[in-house]
């Protein structure tokens, strides 16, 4: 018998003594910190367990929808107003998540809001990722929910949660592509009025919000940045959206301002309408908006600063800048922090942003159709889904054009 063995699993012995000790440790020093923050006003139930009626409550208004996929397996969760249960997805591994998932590049500022965007490549890459999310996880969802394939009218709400990688999935655009044309058979759109949300907490919150239904409405529009790409088409978005907000309510446009002025003027207007350049950063609360200082240097106006305002009634945050919903850091993804969400936290009940970079034509399209179909419906989320839907149909065969745009919150 070797006299080194005993030693050996005596070691091993200490080792995982030791690292039981951390864990307990770590686990006691989580428990105190826990009890301190809940000690805070308005923090009571922080992390804490919600009851299963707290989560059906939470589906009334249509089912939620959480993804997750991780190396051991795959799985959806439905929450419906009658239950909650769970559907195995085998194919969507976490391997095929982060292979195609990575493609979601992050842009530089110049290629922020591109102003030529028809990229072959990029469109296959973003063709094969819609597909293989439809198969996944999309398809099998909505036939657990009942509705596909036969189509159920009014169209319901769906609210998705992406875990880790899945929070920056284009579960809204997932689609399976006719061959040869590469025009759109199917599409989470058809099927639904698709919604994102970081956490069920935060939509509650969201939707408690009292906003104001036809407020006023404030435009913010960068047409030249130093450094970056000129925006040919913001001018002539800020035209369109005014012309259509004609009779609804007033409309106050900013061109080229400091983040110091924006940010204190949003108190005052329910919809906030921003035409710029957007950068995603590694620390995320550094991720900010492209503004102008008076001095006629750039201005950002960050993910920190915009989060920290108090909005309770506003209804509508517009970005129609590139990648305001790209979280840049891989070990912050779950944060779910970005440009989108800072507005949805400081009060915003809906947010539409982008998933990468946008064409300049596709977000002046996009902002002439959603508001257009607004003045006559004033129902954000379906005129959200109208207006995407119009961009796929006049370019199908490129995603990179119509499927970056999503709806976050209520």
């Amino acid at each position: 018998m070797d006299k080194r063995l005993p030693i050996q699993q005596a070691a091993i012995r200490r080792r995982q003594q030791d690292a039981i000790h951390r864990r307990d440790k770590a686990a006691r020093g989580l428990d105190d910190i826990l009890q301190q923050i809940r000690q805070i006003p308005g923090l009571q139930t922080f992390l804490r367990a919600e009851s299963e009626e707290y989560f059906l409550s939470a589906a009334q208004e249509g089912p939620i929808v959480v993804l997750n996929a991780t190396e051991l397996r795959s799985d959806a969760i439905l929450l419906t107003k009658e239950q909650v249960t769970s559907i195995p997805l085998p194919q969507l591994s976490y391997a095929l998540m982060t292979k195609h998932l990575d493609t979601i590049r992050y842009c530089p500022v110049c290629a922020s809001r591109i102003v030529d965007g028809t990229n072959k490549n990029e469109n296959q890459v973003k063709r094969e990722m819609l597909e293989w999310l439809w198969k996944a996880a999309v398809q099998p969802v909505l036939q657990a929910l009942g509705v596909y394939p036969q189509k159920v009218y009014p169209l319901p709400r769906i609210w998705w949660i992406g875990l880790h990688h899945l929070a920056q999935a284009p579960i809204h655009a997932a689609a399976k592509f006719a061959r040869g044309t590469f025009k759109v058979k199917m599409t989470t759109l058809q099927y639904c009025l698709p919604s994102y949300t970081s956490t069920i907490r935060a939509l509650q919150y969201s939707r408690s919000r009292q906003c104001q239904q036809n407020g006023p409405m404030l435009i913010v529009t960068m047409p030249t940045t130093p450094g970056a790409s000129p925006l040919n088409n913001v001018t002539e978005e800020a035209d369109e959206i005014m012309h259509s907000r004609r009779g609804i309510g007033t409309v106050k446009t900013l061109k080229q301002p400091t983040s110091g002025c924006v940010l204190q003027a949003l108190s005052r207007y329910s919809i906030a309408h921003f035409a710029c350049h957007g950068v995603s950063s590694t620390n995320p609360a550094d991720s900010h908006l492209l503004l102008l200082k008076g001095t006629g240097d750039v201005d950002k106006l960050c993910v920190k600063n915009i989060a920290a305002l108090k909005l309770p009634a506003a209804r509508l945050a517009y970005l129609s800048a590139c990648s305001t919903a790209h979280s840049k850091s891989p070990e912050l993804i779950d944060e779910v922090t970005h440009i989108v969400s800072s507005f949805h936290i400081a009060g915003y009940t809906n947010v539409i942003g982008t998933l990468w970079p946008a064409e300049d034509e596709a977000c002046h399209k996009m902002a002439a159709e959603f508001y257009s179909m607004l003045s006559k419906t004033d129902d954000v989320v379906l005129s959200y889904r109208d207006a995407i839907l119009a961009l796929m149909e006049e370019k199908p065969s490129q995603p990179m054009y119509w499927a970056p745009f999503i709806h976050f919150g209520a």
